[in-house]
């Protein structure tokens, strides 16, 4: 019997056999036929491919070199998140802009990020910030250890850690999740926040090394040092290649309200993922956190203030000069 695409049946190897003058025409439109006896695949005609020439190892011998070590992680390159939630964890006390690791800062561009703190400190603002190169570890922090309102910061990790332990919540609650990151949707939030088991958000802090603390339910409080290692679980999942991490990152690229977006969203060879939350009804809070990916590398960002307002209007001084602090770093770490 014979099979084509499109299938064509001959009941008989000698009915193909007459019929394979038009076998090869269909090659040549290239089209496959199966052929088979006794209801088995036994051969195939098919359009003429060349043979690729041998390749014969050895032709570059001389031209690459490679290290004894080069399957090893350097130790001053982040392995995984938990290195970099260890290296936030390691950070001591930040009453001052001070450095991460080998982050080097001039003087200069000190003086610009210390100014853009005096202008929010001025405003009641008491802001805190980390930055942190992804690759190496090395970055900025500044009074990390205060504590903030989450406003709707909060949702990204709690999206996050919905997809991760309930893969199929993505499925089901994808039009929720979109609002909840993208447009920062309150209904949807609590729509799709109280369809899972309370316990799944308690998991996930677990799992950025914060234990047993006392949390809020839909929205909490808590320091920059404590938001930044949430963002380094969530970085964990959204690095990877699901379908939901991918969704997640491009509805947050476009996150309601982000001065990441306000300040680099344009910018050539930048990508944004990040979640903005600001003031409520009752509490005070404006507060930004993500990752910025950048031709010189990707760093995570946090920044929390203690006032109201948009971070778009808010923030976006101290996102510029900060992204302009790590800039002056990223040729610093190429060289090392």
């Amino acid at each position: 019997m014979v099979a084509t695409m499109p299938i064509d049946r001959v009941q008989t190897v000698t009915e193909s056999e007459a019929r394979f003058s038009a076998l090869l025409d269909a090659a040549n439109l290239r089209r496959v036929t199966i052929i088979c006896r006794a209801g088995r695949p036994v051969a195939t005609i098919s359009p003429y491919t060349p043979m690729a020439e041998e390749r014969k190892p050895g032709a570059l011998t001389g031209e690459f070199w490679m290290a004894d070590d080069f399957d090893e992680t350097p130790s001053d390159v982040i392995d995984d998140f938990e290195d970099a939630i260890a290296i936030v964890e390691g950070i001591g006390k930040t009453d001052a802009i001070t450095t991460v690791g080998t982050f080097v800062i001039s003087d200069e561009m000190h003086s610009l990020v210390q100014a853009e703190l005096d202008r929010l400190i001025a405003q009641n603002r008491n802001p805190a910030f980390l930055l942190l190169d992804l690759e190496t570890g090395a970055g900025l922090a500044y009074n990390i250890d205060t504590i903030y309102y989450s406003a709707s910061g909060i949702k990204a990790h709690n999206m996050c850690a919905l997809c991760y332990f309930v893969p199929e919540s993505f499925t089901n609650s994808k039009s929720g999740m979109q609002a909840t990151l993208q447009y920062s949707s309150n209904a949807d939030y609590e729509r799709v926040f109280n369809s899972y088991n309370d316990n799944i958000p308690n998991q996930w802090r677990e799992r950025a090394h914060l234990g047993k603390q006392q949390w809020g339910r839909m929205y909490t409080n808590y320091s920059t040092r404590d938001n930044a290692k949430l963002w380094l679980c969530d970085w964990d999942f959204l690095s990877g290649d699901s379908e939901a991490a991918r969704a997640l990152c491009s509805w947050m690229e476009a996150s309601r309200a982000s001065a990441f977006a306000a300040v680099v969203g344009e910018r050539e060879g930048y990508i944004n993922c990040s979640k903005a939350g600001w003031e409520s009804d009752t509490v005070h809070g404006c507060n930004e956190g993500g990752f910025i990916q950048t031709p010189g590398g990707t760093y995570l960002l946090v920044i929390m203030t203690s006032q109201g307002g948009t971070p778009d209007r808010v923030l976006t001084g101290l996102v510029s000069v900060l992204d302009d602090a790590y800039q002056a770093y990223a040729p610093q770490k190429a060289r090392d």
